[in-house]
């Protein structure tokens, strides 16, 4: 997945920011959704996005 990416493809649907998709990359590799997302809702909440 990752040499796919590398050379322009595109292995996972892009990340929305709300939970999409992760390509997770260590002894287990895969896509993961809303990976880490109670850590991560921490920081929107103070830094919420802009547009």
């Amino acid at each position: 997945m990752w040499l796919e990416f590398v050379r322009g493809g595109e292995p996972w649907e892009p990340y929305d920011g709300v939970g999409g998709s992760t390509l997770l990359l260590g002894p287990e590799t895969g896509i993961a959704r809303g990976h880490r997302a109670e850590q991560l809702a921490v920081w929107e909440s103070r830094y919420p996005a802009y547009g």
